[in-house]
């Protein structure tokens, strides 16, 4: 299944897909505002200077069989939320975060899938071996998900819904 997984950098023609996701129930449950309307002109400001590379997350889609099923974006954490994560020893330190965006596709596995290769491409390709992500704290298949690809609970942020989760190899 892994080898029908592709990362491809997300293009302007991808816009349009992103507003139907981004307006998918379970998608605002867990990665984004419930109650907010995903217009297309907040999409594009949102997404456009990422695919141009005017932002410092790089956006992909990931595909399954040809078929795009999902977003997950990329970063570098900056210096001072490094040093904190890392108690004053500055390190590079990755993030990221995803979402399958097709209904289908969901409750298969393929998030398992998509983070375990998600970790190996930040470790051979950018020679990054520690990540921190944020979770909300209700999304439980998100957090088993992480939890099966060697993520740990590190604590909560505070004054939100975010589980702090860590990977370091």
């Amino acid at each position: 299944m892994e080898q029908q997984i592709i990362f491809r950098d997300m293009n302007l023609e991808d816009l349009e897909m992103m507003v139907a996701w981004r307006n998918e129930e379970d998608v605002k449950k867990y990665y984004g505002n419930p109650s907010f309307d995903y217009s297309h002109e907040y999409i594009i400001n949102k997404y456009k200077p990422r695919i141009l590379k005017e932002d410092k997350k790089v956006p992909i889609i990931i595909e399954y069989e040809h078929e795009p099923i999902g977003y997950l974006q990329f970063y570098t954490l900056e210096k001072e939320e490094i040093l904190k994560i890392t108690n004053g020893k500055s390190s590079e330190v990755g993030s990221f975060d995803l979402f399958i965006g097709s209904s289908k596709h969901r409750n298969k596995g393929l998030g398992t899938i998509i983070t375990r290769k998600l970790i190996t491409k930040f470790e051979e390709n950018r020679g990054i071996h520690h990540i921190v992500i944020k979770v909300l704290s209700n999304n439980h298949r998100a957090i088993k998900c992480y939890e099966k690809c060697g993520f740990r609970i590190r604590g909560q942020e505070n004054n939100r819904n975010l589980i702090l989760m860590e990977y370091k190899r």
